[in-house]
Order: structure tokens, then C-alpha cells, then sequence
């Protein structure tokens, strides 16, 4: 843990997408939970940015890993958009990328929105 932890996650208001930008850390997971459990309320099918998370820690998988499961609960699922090579090689290596969607930056805003794994 450093003292650059940070994240700031934005609601795109045209889109719902959740827009993550900083680390998903021990320290930073709580904000995620606290942006996202609204957003379920209105919309179980999440898409999340993670095109600006620059790092990931266990306790932030554990995150994406937790809104997911919350997420498929209510009937949604969660599409991350713009996963880095780095994010990708996490979810991979922890046997977890199946149970994502995926979008890249370019798709339309309700490609993949959300989609159950």
C-alpha cells in the first residue's frame, strides 16, 4: 500500500457505465462498493471503465469479484470495458476472466452491456 492509493469512480449519466480511475486496491475497493450498490438499484447489468486503473491488488479483484456476484444476484452481470493487458493477465492468471464480459472502447455503449458470463 502506498499513499498514492486512490480511486474516483464517475457514473457516465448518458450511459450508466461506471468509470473507474486510479487503483483498485485494499485501500481503495470500499469506494467502488459504495459507487456500485446504488448503481444496482437501477441497473443490474454494470459496465464498468477499467481502461484507467492503473493496478489491481487482490483486495481489488476481490472487488470486481464481489460487484459481479451482487450484480448476477439481481439478475444482471458486469462488462468491463478497455481492460488493460495487465488487468487481462490478472483475471486470467487467477481463473476468473470467464466470468466477465468484455468491451473495448470503440463498441457501442450497450454492447456487451452487463451480459451474464
Amino acid at each position: 500500500m502506498t499513499t498514492s492509493d486512490h480511486l474516483v469512480v464517475a457514473i457516465d449519466p448518458t450511459t450508466g457505465t461506471a468509470v473507474l480511475d486510479g487503483e483498485l486496491t485494499f485501500t481503495t475497493v470500499g469506494e467502488l462498493d459504495r459507487a456500485l450498490r446504488p448503481r444496482l438499484a437501477v441497473d443490474p447489468r454494470l459496465v464498468l471503465d477499467v481502461s484507467r486503473v492503473g493496478f489491481c491488488d487482490s483486495a481489488g479483484l476481490s472487488g470486481l469479484l464481489g460487484a459481479r456476484r451482487r450484480a448476477q444476484l439481481v439478475g444482471g452481470g458486469v462488462t468491463l470495458l478497455g481492460t488493460s493487458p495487465a488487468l487481462a493477465r490478472v483475471l486470467r492468471l487467477t481463473g476468473v476472466e470467464s466470468l466477465f464480459s468484455y468491451r473495448t472502447a470503440g463498441e457501442a455503449p450497450t454492447a456487451g452491456r452487463g451480459e451474464p458470463a
